[in-house]
């Protein structure tokens, strides 16, 4: 069965409004309370591991649902993509615990252990406020399924518009495809020509210090963009560069790199696409973390170590956990906050990326990167080691369970907001811009964010001036009318 939006049917004037005006209420009142639930129940200690994490997951969905009636393509919006990701990385360690009453299997096989039921109770409520409180801005910001049916279709009726988007697209594809040869010769000048067969671990460690970062911001950014007119020769061959990336990438152990592209990618490629499939999300997402559960156990090894003695078992449970291992920097600042009594960052964290950025623009010097302790995933790394960053985590760091709602709730009204806004090419690359940031934030440090917003709006600001370009040089040449 596929979703069809069809304008003719959504209603006009008062009626469409009122019609709008209730369904909206309602969310926003459902949202509300959640998010004042959740904030109540993280004042009781006595609260049991086992009911914080089924809560948590309830949460997760009655959210999905809220987000899901709050936009206008439902499943298939930004919004609802966006939080999808950031419940997956967060929420996976909860379901064995409010399932069974039992830690996840392999934390215990591999002696993990941040994670504890004296640990879950706050880490589970703390992530149901991020989670209620990107809702609730989402309710708040986004149009309601019953929306007036001038934002029904993503239209470009007009050449000048047509002309946009097949420039962004090709600047787009350009990125992607400069972006993943220069992965891949660094790749091959740092760790062989068998590079993807490595092991994650061996891969980082041979790669350590170059500048490969900046392929996978090109990748991200890139990505969104081809999405606005895959039909063009010129966005097929980056999409096929994605692709390629993605089969070598993949099973490597990058999964956030390929997982933010492809994400938002399907985002802004779904604002137009007029047949979306409701069962396609969820075969993807299950394929997805039946992948994530089968690289879990290759990455340690590498794919060349397939063969022979070497089992590999397909647990769709076993994904899901692997991905929820970032509520550990949820933890991380719970702990230092809330046990040890650490004061909190009060923005900083927030705050010394754009500093450093405004220095180095300046011209003056800046602390090394690795030394700043200002910038969170430096904090991370110096105490905890490599384990990423988290867009709850990090809130939690600066501003304490207020944070949390405060910057969740920025984030959801935003996308929110945007994903409801005009669509034509530019909106639309906005659209595409934020969302990059938000997937990149969920499970990353902010440090990057700022670079990457530069980068990004420069992208589409270079596809605009394409596009004037080419006219201005018809004009001259007498081929426009």
């Amino acid at each position: 069965m596929s979703q069809r939006i069809d304008a003719s049917k959504c209603g006009s004037g008062d009626d469409t409004t009122a019609a709008t005006a209730r369904p909206r209420a309602g969310l926003i009142a459902t949202s509300g309370f959640l998010l004042a639930l959740a904030m109540l129940l993280s004042e009781n200690q006595e609260l049991s591991g086992r009911l914080a994490a089924a809560f948590a997951l309830i949460v997760a969905v009655v959210s999905g649902v809220i987000v899901m009636r709050s936009t206008l393509l439902g499943q298939w919006s930004m919004p609802f993509l966006a939080l999808l990701v950031m419940v997956i990385f967060h929420c996976g360690l909860f379901v064995t615990p409010a399932l069974t009453g039992d830690l996840p299997l392999f934390l215990l096989q591999n002696r993990i252990s941040w994670f504890s039921f004296e640990v879950l109770p706050r880490l589970a409520i703390a992530i149901a406020i991020g989670i209620s409180a990107f809702a609730f801005g989402v309710a708040i910001g986004g149009t309601g399924r019953l929306r007036a049916p001038a934002v029904a279709e993503v239209s470009f009726t007009s050449q000048g518009q047509e002309d946009l988007r097949r420039s962004i697209a090709a600047v787009g594809s350009f990125v992607v495809v400069g972006s993943i040869v220069a992965w891949a010769l660094s790749s091959v000048a740092a760790a062989g020509g068998a590079f993807f067969l490595l092991s994650y671990e061996r891969y980082l460690e041979l790669t350590k210090g170059l500048p490969i970062g900046l392929a996978y911001m090109g990748i991200s950014l890139g990505v969104p963009m081809i999405a606005q007119f895959v039909r063009s020769k010129v966005a097929a061959v980056g999409l096929i560069a994605f692709m390629i990336f993605a089969a070598l990438g993949f099973p490597l152990g990058l999964r956030g790199e390929v997982l933010v592209p492809l994400v938002a990618g399907t985002g802004i490629y779904m604002k137009y696409s007029r047949v979306r499939p409701r069962w396609l999300l969820l075969v993807v997402s299950i394929v997805v973390l039946l992948g994530v559960a089968i690289v879990r156990q290759v990455r340690s090894l590498g794919v060349g170590s397939l063969g022979g003695s070497t089992e590999v078992a397909v647990n769709l449970l076993d994904g899901i956990e692997e991905m929820g291992s970032t509520a550990r920097v949820v933890a991380l600042s719970l702990t230092w906050h809330e046990q040890l009594g650490e004061s909190h960052g009060l923005g900083e964290t927030y705050l010394a990326p754009l500093l450093r950025y405004w220095n180095t623009i300046a011209g003056q010097e800046n602390v090394l990167a690795e030394t700043d302790m200002r910038l969170f995933n430096v904090l991370v790394g110096q105490r905890a080691g490599q384990v990423g960053g988290s867009v709850i985590g990090e809130a939690h760091h600066n501003f304490g369970i207020i944070g949390i709602v405060v910057m969740l709730f920025a984030w959801g009204l935003l996308l929110a907001r945007l994903d409801a806004s005009d669509h034509r090419p530019m909106g639309l690359g906005a659209l595409g811009l934020v969302s990059v940031l938000f997937l990149a934030h969920v499970r990353d440090a902010s440090t990057h964010l700022p670079i990457w917003l530069t980068v990004g709006t420069a992208l589409l600001a270079l596809s605009r001036g394409i596009v004037g370009l080419q006219r201005n040089i018809k004009v001259r040449t007498g081929h426009v009318i």
